[in-house]
């Protein structure tokens, strides 16, 4: 009986875990749509924008962390807040006559979602084991685009650091999909973790994608 209560207890959380992120996502469906009908002020303050989303994910999210209904407000505002910056990438795309390339890079996103979970939830493998490793491969990705942004403003090397990204962001999915499976995150971190997993594998698809069809 006791097993039973827990295992509908674990079911619930995974549930509530992907109804958030498919609501975040809509969410960030939002923001890129708002976005794009206010483009001009996107662009004015894409730099204050970025800054507070950064912000939020590095101490708004954890602050709120075990408070109730504040964690939800702040992965909303989170996502909406990706779907701002987002929007100003898609009408870049858009703009150039590569909306394509957006089209693929969400499939490509999406499918790479669907068979990762699936391998996580199936295999026998301990993905969780890799946490040290993947936040490694995080930082040296953050360096690498940092570098690449200031100083060598080098598109070989961005698909390079986008295709090792692919790679991060994978793993970081299987990690975290394991996690969410085995009821170790809040249905809020759970979705939190999963919308930047997609929110950066979609970027570096589209980065890759970017490079092969021989854009700038």
């Amino acid at each position: 009986m006791q097993a039973t209560k827990s295992l509908l207890n674990q079911n619930s959380i995974i549930s509530k875990t992907y109804i958030l992120l498919g609501l975040s996502l809509m969410v960030t469906g939002i923001g890129i749509y708002v976005g794009m009908e206010n483009i001009g002020l996107i662009k004015q303050y894409f730099l204050p924008i970025v800054i507070v989303e950064f912000l939020i994910i590095i101490f708004g999210l954890s602050f709120s962390r075990e408070k109730e209904g504040l964690n939800t407000f702040m992965l909303y505002f989170y996502a909406l807040l990706s779907g701002l910056t987002l929007s100003l990438v898609f009408d870049k795309f858009i703009g150039a006559g590569n909306s394509s390339l957006l089209y693929q890079a969400g499939i490509m996103t999406l499918f790479s979602f669907a068979v990762l979970s699936y391998v996580a939830i199936n295999t026998s493998y301990d993905f969780k084991s890799l946490g040290g490793i993947l936040l490694i491969g995080l930082l040296v990705l953050i360096v690498g685009g940092l570098l690449n942004i200031f100083f060598f403003h080098n598109p070989l090397l961005q698909f390079l650091l986008a295709s090792a990204g692919v790679i991060v962001f994978s793993f970081l999915i299987l990690y975290d999909t394991q996690h969410i499976v085995e009821g170790n995150y809040s249905p809020v971190d759970g979705a939190i973790s999963m919308h930047l997993n997609l929110f950066n594998l979609f970027l570096d698809f589209l980065q890759i994608l970017k490079f092969l069809d021989g854009e700038d």
